[in-house]
């Protein structure tokens, strides 16, 4: 993964994705034989959603790739909620 922010270090695909924001900010390199061969291209929004561990069936209201892009950015993984409610179930 190749980081769009300055100051940020590129990740390994098997590492955590780090904080979406609400526009275009993480992309993917395939390395191919050549190094004229490699391909950048920005996640799309479903592929941000898969990151975040949304079902492929959670549906995106919004009438552009940018406004889903938006709310891809703004969601909370879906992890994040389920480790808090085991927390506060454990405390209970």
């Amino acid at each position: 993964m190749i980081p769009f922010r300055k100051g940020s270090t590129p990740k390994h695909v098997a590492e955590p994705l780090h904080t979406l924001s609400t526009r275009d900010s993480a992309g993917l390199v395939r390395p191919a034989v050549d190094i004229e061969d490699c391909h950048f291209r920005m996640l799309q929004w479903r592929e941000q959603m898969n990151a975040q561990r949304f079902p492929e069936s959670y549906i995106v209201r919004g009438t552009s790739k940018a406004a889903k892009t938006m709310q891809a950015g703004n969601a909370v993984s879906c992890n994040v909620p389920e480790w808090l409610g085991h927390a506060v179930a454990s405390v209970l």
